[in-house]
């Protein structure tokens, strides 16, 4: 989505095992606009992925309007 997109994931560990704990800091890049959108819960590693995705999934919207902010459009 976008002309960049990165996923910065930290997850928590208590005594070398998983722990509850999860941020996600998502961003992106259309032309000269920048999302930033983070989260953070008591997830684990394992919802990761989803999370990034439920993120990209609720940013669409506003993406899509940042095309303003490109040269060419999109």
């Amino acid at each position: 989505m976008g002309g960049e997109s990165w996923a910065v994931v930290r997850t928590s560990e208590l005594r070398g095992s998983p722990a509850i704990g999860l941020e996600i800091l998502h961003v992106i890049r259309v032309g000269s606009a920048v999302l930033i959108d983070i989260t953070s819960g008591e997830d684990m590693e394992e919802g990761s992925e989803e999370q990034v995705a439920s993120q990209t999934d609720a940013a669409a919207d506003v993406v899509a309007a940042m095309c303003a902010f490109t040269e060419a459009g999109c």
